[in-house]
């Protein structure tokens, strides 16, 4: 599932840009997708409990468990 593959990204690497997210999925040869799609999975991402992402600064998400 690609939520559950984000979040274990920016659990493992820390506080990322949308952007910096579409590269280690394009490095890792799994599924690429664009930013507009990325953004919104990611937002949607913040609005999930209890593991969830939130906004770490303008532009990068960090990853919250709320269990």
């Amino acid at each position: 599932d690609i939520d559950r593959l984000i979040l274990r990204i920016v659990t493992k690497r820390g506080p990322l840009e949308v952007m910096e997210v579409i590269m280690i999925f394009d490095e890792d040869g799994g599924l690429h997708l664009d930013e507009h799609s990325m953004f919104t999975r990611m937002e949607d991402l913040r609005e999930r409990f209890p593991y969830k992402l939130s906004h770490a600064g303008p532009r990068k998400y960090s990853y919250h468990d709320l269990s």
